[in-house]
């Protein structure tokens, strides 16, 4: 009895410990690297924006590929951790539906507890709970190792999409006014929109078998491999508006900005309330699309 325990102790440790360590590790890359990208952003505007457009993109680029890798470094030394303990036992030391396995334990809670605001965190806590709707269908159940890890091919297929796409901004389309730059970007997110969703069809199509099961303990669900793929094209679709909205309340091109600056002419306290205003209706915009 003691020693199933200790298993699991260990391996929650381990699974604790490199999620502080990478968090940690992240966040130390990020200011190392802003310090040295911001220094050459900031001086590269002598010659012209364009250059400096340029390095800034790739800086956020460079971060945001070091997110994804090391979110499935993590997920990928955790299951080999996982199996050191449990061998080919998915289901863990515990039946499905004792209360002492992890996994009822996550169902009871319901939802990512804590979310972080770092978001290296809320990045890897999504993806762990995704793969845990995974184990509790039937691709759990059945052992089928290639439809569990469908989260992870997902954001496997992301990062080569976005590598090309980042081509399109850098390197294919030339930038000859800083006025262009904010339509190469629009062009750069719808383009990566729709080679995310050509690449997500063929990825539910070859790693999801055309129906499985879906088990709430007391209730089971057989659910058709299409819908998973409708929710990535949704969420694919809420986010590239989530970006388009945000700019436009951002943006000192529009009026709300400007209305905004101008508004310091009579004082701080308008320019909060103001500020406050356009936020307010930004956030409740979001929390409606989400």
């Amino acid at each position: 009895m003691c020693k199933p325990i200790l298993a699991t102790a260990g391996f929650s440790t381990i699974s604790f410990v490199l999620g502080a360590v990478t968090s940690m590790v992240y966040g130390f890359l990020w200011m190392k690297i802003a310090t040295y990208v911001n220094a050459r952003t900031a001086l590269e505007p002598r010659t012209g924006g364009e250059k400096a457009f340029i390095i800034a993109f790739r800086y956020g680029a460079v971060m945001g590929f070091l997110l994804a890798a090391n979110g499935l470094l993590v997920l990928y030394i955790n299951i080999n951790v996982f199996k050191l303990y449990y061998g080919d036992d998915w289901g863990g030391p515990f039946e499905f539906d004792d209360p002492r396995n992890p996994v009822v334990i996550n169902e009871n809670v319901g939802d990512i507890a804590g979310m972080g605001s770092v978001i290296f965190s809320s990045y890897a806590e999504s993806y762990c709970a995704t793969l845990v709707v995974a184990f509790i269908s039937s691709f759990g159940i059945n052992h089928e190792l290639t439809s569990m890890l469908y989260p992870r091919i997902v954001s496997s297929v992301g990062i080569i999409v976005c590598l090309i796409t980042i081509l399109f901004a850098t390197d294919f389309l030339e930038i000859k006014a800083v006025k262009e730059i904010k339509s190469i970007l629009k062009n750069q997110l719808i383009t990566l929109i729709v080679l995310m969703i050509v690449r997500f069809a063929i990825v539910s199509w070859i790693a999801l078998p055309s129906s499985f099961t879906i088990f709430n303990f007391k209730f089971q669900k057989v659910v058709k491999n299409w819908p998973l793929f409708l929710c990535v094209v949704v969420g694919l679709w809420a986010d590239l508006i989530t970006g388009f909205v945000t700019e436009y309340y951002t943006n000192n091109a529009h009026n709300l900005v400007q209305d905004v600056a101008d508004s310091c002419q009579t004082g701080a306290a308008i320019n909060v309330i103001f500020g406050l205003h356009w936020d307010t209706n930004l956030s409740l915009f979001l929390s409606l699309l989400s």
